[in-house]
């Protein structure tokens, strides 16, 4: 009957151990990198469109999602 507990015990504390990231694991948030942050239009008339595009790289290691953007 010991044996028993202690093979039960054993056997869920290697569950634990081989369920948490080891120490050399190191996890990378998504990380917007822009090769411009701001575009300066310079004089503009009224009632003109504009248009530039961002270039976004995702220096990171998890999905970046761009949810929303805005001028400003």
């Amino acid at each position: 009957m010991k044996w028993i507990k202690v093979f039960i015990i054993l056997f869920f504390w290697c569950l634990v151990i081989g369920a948490t990231p080891s120490h050399g694991t190191e996890i990378v948030a998504p990380k917007a990198v822009f090769q411009e942050d701001s575009y300066d239009f310079k004089e503009v008339k009224e009632g003109i469109t504009l248009i530039h595009e961002f270039h976004v790289l995702n220096a990171g290691t998890t999905p970046l999602q761009i949810t929303k953007v805005s001028p400003g």
